[in-house]
């Protein structure tokens, strides 16, 4: 039987192992862990992905970099309040080397039909404004009421109505009033003695000249106009046409001057009402109005307004960005219109300052080579300030590569507060002092700002400088 039991037979390859399969084909996949046999570390495999893994974290990290190589600067001024509540002297003329102020003068008029309500029989005395200068002394000379002031060409007699005060060499301006009705004392322009003075040297030292015609002298008929619906149309004409002068006078001035509401004056002239056409009893009312504006150049305005409400001999320098706002009054005036004019004026309110860079004389000398050359430096001044604002400041922009200002970082570091360098590294040679680049919280390569805030190429200057001492 047992013969007859065959055992199926096995092919050698079966028997002996192929020494040309792995060890990982000759081996159960659950019963082995591949080794590498020259670094007994883990395969090939995983040192690929650890490699690969490496690769990646270098990407990202250079595009991090890339990313934020550039930076946003926010430079933010420093801003102060100013109590301002001072008296200020200005002068039209630009000799006088403070405050100056310039006049703006526009005259319009406006109308209106009204319907009248028959005519009256009038008599009325011609007015207007002269002016009354005194070149008698430095004393100011008294006017009583009623003065007399004689036209030269016609001999007719016009009066003030109250006392005035000529200012010593100086001018006012009156209103004087015809002595008698009638369209003779009408005139354009004229000039005009003092009688009362004609046994005195003043009867000559006085001047006397119209500012503005003298009219409405007038006899006979005209239409009358209810005097409240007169009164109403007055009103309404004068809030119009000062309005218009107004926004006129805004329209011409310039845009480095201010005027202020309370620094414009309107003179109303009330004209007569025209005699209405026959057949009809539509008058035409009209108001005339002369506008004066004194109006201030901003910048030196400005800085009068900064050194009166610091110290006199202080050099702070700020911009008050609500210059319009204050609040403006005229305490008095002397010859206006004229080159001796002056004014003295108040101003109140609260000014919004921001702070403006201080300046410093640049120094002129000569160089080696005998060409004109400036220099100057603003470190002592920039150091000073950045100490004396620290406590308020939580970020300095600086704008040097000066390794002398690292102190001045750290110590701005030390007060809670963060330093951006601006200096260009790139150039040839570098213009940053490592030692402060490293110092500062953040940096930033000038040159990326190149396009930005470079200006054109200017003019050099190279001519010979004058013979004479050379600065150092």
């Amino acid at each position: 039987m047992i013969q007859d039991i065959k055992r199926p037979r096995r092919p050698l390859k079966d028997v002996i192992p192929d020494t040309k399969l792995s060890l990982r084909e000759r081996l159960p996949r659950q019963d082995y862990q591949f080794v590498d046999e020259t670094t007994n570390q883990p395969g090939k495999r995983r040192g690929l992905v650890f490699f690969t893994l490496l690769i990646i974290i270098i990407a990202l990290v250079f595009t991090v970099l890339t990313l934020t190589r550039q930076a946003t600067v926010v430079i933010v001024p420093q801003k102060r309040e100013y109590a301002v509540n001072s008296r200020h002297h200005a002068t039209e003329s630009a000799a006088s080397g403070g405050l100056i102020f310039q006049l703006i003068q526009i005259e319009g008029e406006e109308n209106r039909a009204v319907e009248s309500a028959g005519v009256e029989r009038v008599e009325e005395r011609a007015s207007g404004i002269v002016t009354v200068t005194n070149n008698y002394s430095d004393a100011p000379q008294r006017l009583v009421a009623n003065t007399r002031f004689a036209a030269k060409a016609t001999g007719k007699i016009y009066r003030i109505k109250d006392p005035i005060t000529v200012p010593g060499r100086g001018s006012i301006d009156v209103t004087v009033t015809a002595d008698a009705a009638g369209p003779d004392y009408n005139t354009n322009s004229a000039e005009f003695t003092i009688p009362g003075f004609q046994s005195d040297p003043r009867y000559t030292a006085f001047v006397t000249k119209t500012k503005t015609p003298i009219t409405g002298g007038f006899v006979g008929t005209r239409p009358v106009v209810p005097k409240t619906e007169a009164l109403t149309a007055q009103t309404e004409l004068r809030a119009k046409l000062a309005e218009k002068l107004l926004t006129e006078a805004r329209g011409t001035i310039p845009a480095n001057f201010i005027l202020y509401n309370n620094s414009a004056f309107i003179n109303f002239e009330e004209t007569t009402p025209a005699i209405p056409s026959a057949g009809t009893k539509t008058v035409t009312l009209t108001e005339k109005g002369h506008f004066t504006g004194i109006i201030f150049e901003r910048e030196k305005l400005n800085q009068s307004i900064i050194q009166a409400a610091t110290a006199s001999s202080s050099t702070e320098s700020a911009l008050l960005t609500n210059l319009d706002e204050l609040e403006f009054t005229l305490l008095d005036q002397k010859n206006i219109g004229t080159p001796e004019g002056e004014i003295n004026f108040h101003l109140k309110g609260t000014g919004q300052g921001v702070a403006s860079g201080d300046t410093k004389p640049l120094k002129e000398f000569t160089d080696a080579q005998g060409r004109r050359r400036v220099k100057g430096n603003m470190d002592i001044e920039l150091a000073i300030d950045v100490m004396e604002m620290a406590q308020y400041l939580d970020h300095v922009v600086l704008f040097s590569g000066d390794g002398d200002f690292r102190r001045l970082g750290e110590a701005v570091q030390r007060k809670g507060g963060r330093v951006t360098l601006l200096s260009p590294i790139r150039s040839q040679p570098p213009m940053v002092a490592d030692e402060l680049r490293r110092q500062a919280d953040t940096f930033v390569e000038l040159l990326d700002l190149e396009s930005q805030i470079a200006r054109a190429q200017s003019y050099r200057d190279d001519r010979p400088a004058p013979q004479g001492g050379n600065e150092d």
